[in-house]
Formats: structure tokens, C-alpha cells, sequence
């Protein structure tokens, strides 16, 4: 059964300090005792008495440079990797970088520790949380399963993540994010992925990135270190994968729009805050019953059920398992309050998922209210894709729409005239919510959706 990672539990990564520093190609202190045995590795020296033995990755980062806790956490009893040779002393590990050096040990615990562990990578420009945890659960249903916890998918969460696998696991299931050029080439060789999931290409990243041909190229990497007889299983409704793929794998191409696809669902219909389904899977179909909404969760559990099927899991109890899930975080929570119903999906935001938010909220019945916030990271791209949302707006018979933040201010300018238009700056969360607590009225339905750093919680917990 599939692995809860919200439990507390012993993790004994029971690595040698010795194995450690081969594995990295550091050094030691004379009179440090090798043989130590480290039970766990983190990055936040706020963990350090509940990582009793384990290894403290010092990270220099953009304002904080973790060596200053270096003395702190040795002095708790554990032990430190470190690159300031300021900070070499005795039950530390000293490399040229400590970034790095995870990436390396990661890939080295993959190799050592996790040869008969399956690793599938979920990765995409949006839903790679939400598809991660509908994995999980589909193959939990018939082989022992870990699943990244949260969404730690960075070159620094990725590595932790794959050393928090306990080696017993027949899969674990990794969510990898990238940001910038070249990223996805480490991630895939501290992996090595025996199954990528490709869930889609959009605009997130693309200031970095540059246009969405790169970020198809970007995302591919993934099986840049996967062997040859792995699997890729790539969204069949986005035709660039055909256009830029160039791996040896076998591909594989699911859809919520082409019957003529390796995988595919049909009869997609909503009713009651539940979709119905069928999954057509290597020819095998199957009855499908999600407890949230929207296409874009079709296509996350039927990259859930492929995953399964090629891992022999007995299709029926995978579909099972997936009617269990439930959106994680503030991703697509549906509730009633005070006669109304609330959608928040605020946990972050690209025009992809914007426009899969609103498709859900034009489905309900009532009136429909948008509270859409700021996208962020998407460099000259911004009103452009700002403007986009607001065509979604119009086509999903949104009643009105508030804007929060100055670049979701071009959201507006297509539904200007047409429906009714609200706008807030981004530190007015109590305007904002004075405002919707006088117009909000039984039966009515309100999005809440924007990237997290726009804070659109705070309304919610304010309205």
C-alpha cells in the first residue's frame, strides 16, 4: 500500500560519515570517526532535533548562508557538509559545493541503495503535485510506494527527496520542478528515472526559459539519465513533444481528446463536485470516479492509471485508489460557507491552470465570481498572457470579475464593458474583502486563484 508521507516515523538513511564522503569526493578531519553512522540529511538547522545523527547540508543562498549554523548543529550532535573551509572541523564533510555534492550523493544512493526501486518522475509545467499524489496512490495499490513530500522537486529538494525513499520501496514517485536552462539534466541523473510523466507545456518559467519550444526541451531532459528501456509518458493533446523529442525511450501518449492515443478517457462529465469517467488503458477500460474537478484532473489520473498499468498493478484497484484523492494544500479546495461555495486554488498560478480554474467555475450553476491575482515569472510575456486569461473569462460566462495586483489589471481589459470589473491593489486584502462579504450571496460560486506570493489566503481567511 502506498506510503503516508504526512506520518511521523523513524527515517534511518544509515549511511556511513565514510560512505558519505566517497560518495562526494570530500574530506574528513583526521579525528573524525568515519564509521558514524548518519541517519538522516536536511537543509534547515531549525530540524536539527528532529534529525537526532543526521547530516546538515550547509546552503549558501541568496540572503542566508546556512554555515553560520554550522557550530550549532555539530554542537546537537550531528554532523555537516560544508564548502567554506572556515567552517571544516571535526564530523563535518568539506566539498567545493554543497549543492552539488547532493546532487552527487543523490545520484549515488539511486545507484547504491535504490537499484530495485522503480523511480517515476512527474514533471510539467502545471499539476506536477496533484499528478504526483494520483501516481501514488494508483500504483500504491498493489506495490509499496514513497512520494516526494510537498512538492521538494528543486536541485536541493529533489536529492533530499530521493534519500528519504526507504529502500524496501518497490516505487517511489518524484515530482521535479526546474526554473532555469539545464536544470533537468541534473535532476534526471540524480534520479534516473525508469518512468518520466510529462504533464504538459505551458508558460511557467518561461522569463528563464524563453519560449515554450525550450521548455518542451527543458522538460525532456527528464530521460537524459533514464535507461534505454524506460518509459515516457507524455500528454498526447500537446503536439510539440513529437516536434522536439529526440530520446531513445519508448513514448507513450495519453489523451482526453484522441481516441487514437496509447491511453484515453471518454464520457468526462461533472456532477455534484465529482467527474466521471472512462479510462481506456492498453485497451482495457475502466470506470473512473474523481472526488474534484476539471479535464486538467482527468489527464493527471490518467497519467495515474498508465503508470500503474505498466508497473502490473491491477487496473480495478488502481481506479479505487484514486477515487481517495484529495487536492493538496490550498490546490483546488471546493467548500461551502455561509451558503456560498468557495474554489481556492491560490497555492500558485500559470494562464494554463488560470484557464483550467475558470473552466471549472464556469461548469457551476449561480452566479460565478473570479478573484484572480497577479501570475508571476512571466517576463515580457505578462500582459500578453494576462490578456489570454481575461478571453477565458469572457468564454466561461464568468459573472464578475476582481482583480488583485497590478499585472492581473490586463486580465480585465478584454470583459471591460461586458460583465462587471473590480480591481485592488496588492496590499488591499481588506478592501478586498469588505467588498466580496457585500456582494457574496447564497448559492453563489468564487475562484479564488494567483500565484502564492500574491497571498490571496489572507481574503479567504478574511471574507
Amino acid at each position: 500500500m502506498e506510503t503516508d508521507n504526512n506520518e511521523k516515523r523513524e527515517r534511518n538513511l544509515f549511511l556511513t560519515l565514510g560512505e558519505i564522503e566517497n560518495a562526494v569526493c570530500g574530506k574528513t578531519t583526521a579525528s573524525t570517526d568515519k564509521s558514524n553512522i548518519v541517519s538522516s540529511i536536511f537543509t534547515d538547522s531549525r530540524e536539527v532535533n528532529s534529525n537526532k545523527n543526521g547530516l546538515f547540508a550547509a546552503i549558501k543562498g541568496e540572503h542566508i548562508d546556512a554555515h553560520s549554523f554550522v557550530d550549532e548543529v555539530t554542537a546537537n550532535g550531528c554532523f555537516s557538509l560544508v564548502e567554506d573551509s572556515n567552517y571544516f572541523i571535526d564530523n563535518t564533510i568539506l566539498v567545493d559545493s554543497t549543492k552539488n555534492s547532493l546532487l552527487e550523493l543523490a545520484s549515488w544512493y539511486r545507484k547504491e541503495k535504490l537499484s530495485n526501486t522503480k523511480i517515476i518522475a512527474v514533471t510539467g509545467s502545471v499539476g506536477k503535485t496533484s499528478t504526483k499524489d494520483m501516481v501514488a496512490l494508483a500504483v500504491g495499490a498493489g506495490l509499496k510506494v514513497n512520494k516526494t513530500k510537498g512538492n521538494k522537486n528543486s536541485l536541493i529538494g529533489l536529492p533530499l527527496s530521493i534519500m528519504e525513499t526507504e529502500t524496501d520501496k518497490d516505487v517511489a514517485v518524484l515530482e521535479v520542478g526546474i526554473s532555469e536552462p539545464n536544470e533537468m539534466t541534473k535532476l534526471s541523473k540524480a534520479s534516473q528515472p525508469n518512468i518520466a510523466i510529462i504533464t504538459n507545456i505551458g508558460y511557467s518559467h518561461i522569463e528563464a526559459l524563453g519560449s515554450r519550444e525550450n521548455i518542451c526541451t527543458e522538460k525532456l531532459a527528464v530521460a537524459d539519465y533514464m535507461p534505454n528501456d524506460g518509459m515516457l509518458i507524455l500528454n498526447g493533446d500537446e503536439p510539440l513533444f513529437k516536434k522536439k523529442d529526440k530520446h531513445p525511450q519508448k513514448k507513450i501518449y495519453c489523451s482526453i481528446k484522441n481516441t487514437e492515443s496509447d491511453c484515453f478517457s471518454t464520457n468526462i462529465k461533472e456532477f455534484d463536485g465529482q467527474t466521471y469517467f472512462t479510462s481506456h488503458i492498453f485497451g482495457k477500460s475502466v470506470s473512473v470516479t474523481l472526488n474534484t474537478l476539471g479535464l486538467h484532473n482527468v489527464s493527471n489520473a490518467l497519467f495515474a492509471l498508465t503508470a500503474a498499468s505498466l508497473l502490473g498493478v491491477d487496473l480495478i484497484k488502481a481506479t479505487e485508489a484514486l477515487s481517495k484523492f484529495e487536492a493538496s494544500g490550498l490546490r483546488q479546495k471546493i467548500y461551502k460557507k455561509d451558503g456560498y461555495t468557495i474554489i481556492a486554488d491560490c497555492y500558485n498560478a500559470s494562464p494554463e491552470s488560470m484557464v483550467a480554474a475558470l473552466s471549472v467555475l464556469g461548469e457551476q450553476k449561480g452566479k460565478k465570481i473570479a478573484v484572480l491575482g497577479d501570475m508571476l515569472e512571466l517576463g515580457s510575456f505578462a500582459h500578453m498572457l494576462h490578456e489570454k486569461v481575461g478571453q477565458s473569462v469572457l468564454e466561461n460566462r464568468i459573472d464578475i470579475l476582481i482583480t488583485f495586483g497590478s499585472l492581473s489589471k490586463s486580465i480585465a481589459i478584454p470583459v471591460l464593458g461586458k460583465i462587471e470589473v473590480y480591481s485592488f491593489e496588492e496590499d488591499e486584502y481588506d478592501k478586498a474583502a469588505d467588498f466580496l462579504r457585500s456582494i457574496l450571496t447564497t448559492g453563489d460560486y468564487v475562484l479564488y486563484k494567483a500565484s502564492n506570493r500574491m497571498k490571496l489566503q489572507k481574503i479567504i481567511e478574511k471574507v
